[in-house]
């Protein structure tokens, strides 16, 4: 590549990042922000459908991961009821 190709590549790069402007006065705004951009929509949705799925088991990880998982899945959700968690429990 020669110098002159080079130097327009990195003038005008193939694939510009994209700037948000976003008015953040608060941390709650941040917050908000935050998490419109970088989570799901709908966490407690999403949650639910892994525990609904037949797939979602131990599988190949440590009882310690696994239970950690599982652990943090059903705050996110909020179930608190132990028939439920016991059947959750896969």
């Amino acid at each position: 590549m020669q110098l002159q190709q080079l130097t327009q590549l990195v003038a005008n790069p193939p694939f510009r990042q994209y700037q948000i402007h976003l008015s953040i006065q608060t941390w709650r705004d941040f917050e908000q922000q935050f998490q419109l951009h970088f989570f799901l929509v709908n966490t407690e949705a999403d949650v639910i459908n892994t525990l609904e799925e037949t797939s979602y088991h131990q599988g190949g990880q440590t009882v310690n991961d696994y239970l950690d998982n599982f652990q943090t899945l059903v705050s996110n959700v909020g179930y608190t009821d132990p028939q439920t968690l016991v059947v959750k429990f896969r």
